[in-house]
């Protein structure tokens, strides 16, 4: 049974649109596009802004990151997955929750942080009542560890998935920005609980 569900979403993700294009284009994945529309809409990044981009790999927002922020900008992003190199980002392996790699992170960064990019989700079950509070733990950790390296007026953008716990952590973001939204990218796949929270303004 696991085996065919498992066939069953390689088929899917194989007729992808998304994956069809990120392939022609020579994105390193699908999750290029959907950093694109949140960019598009919001405008998180700019020329010459220093970018954090945690869950990488492969590469997706990285690719697209280094791309907006052009010369004078810089990415840093970090995973526990390897990543192939891409030209003006600093890749760091290891886990982001870890203390050496957060070190190794705050060593990377000059004068803090403009934008911090989160794409990190935990292992699935297929469960919902075991699967959203561990996502939305992650989100808290993510939050907690890395808004003191984000500057003020800074933006933070963080999957999330919907669900009862998620009214909770939102209230809790709204309280430290200036604006925040709930956005599901057109590239997100239809019947993915998956949304991405985008905080604008950060208080400090």
């Amino acid at each position: 049974m696991h085996y065919a569900h498992s066939n069953t979403w390689l088929s899917k993700h194989v007729s992808d649109q998304f994956v069809k294009k990120s392939k022609r284009f020579g994105y390193r994945s699908r999750a290029w596009f959907k950093l694109n529309e949140i960019q598009k809409i919001n405008n998180v990044i700019s020329p010459g802004m220093t970018v954090l981009d945690l869950g990488s790999s492969p590469g997706g927002w990285s690719q697209y990151a280094s791309k907006q922020v052009k010369k004078q900008g810089h990415v840093i992003s970090c995973d526990i997955q390897p990543m192939h190199a891409i030209p003006k980002v600093s890749f760091i392996l290891g886990d982001v929750f870890k203390k050496n790699i957060l070190n190794n992170i705050f060593k990377k960064i000059k004068n803090k942080i403009d934008v911090i990019l989160c794409d990190i989700a935990p292992n699935i079950t297929g469960i919902t009542e075991i699967d959203h509070p561990k996502c939305i733990n992650m989100n808290y950790k993510i939050l907690n560890l890395y808004r003191s390296i984000l500057l003020k007026n800074g933006i933070f953008v963080i999957k999330s998935f919907h669900g009862s716990d998620l009214i909770t952590f939102y209230t809790e973001i709204k309280q430290l920005f200036n604006k925040i939204k709930i956005f599901k990218p057109n590239a997100s796949r239809a019947h993915s609980k998956e949304i991405y929270i985008i905080a604008i303004g950060y208080k400090k």
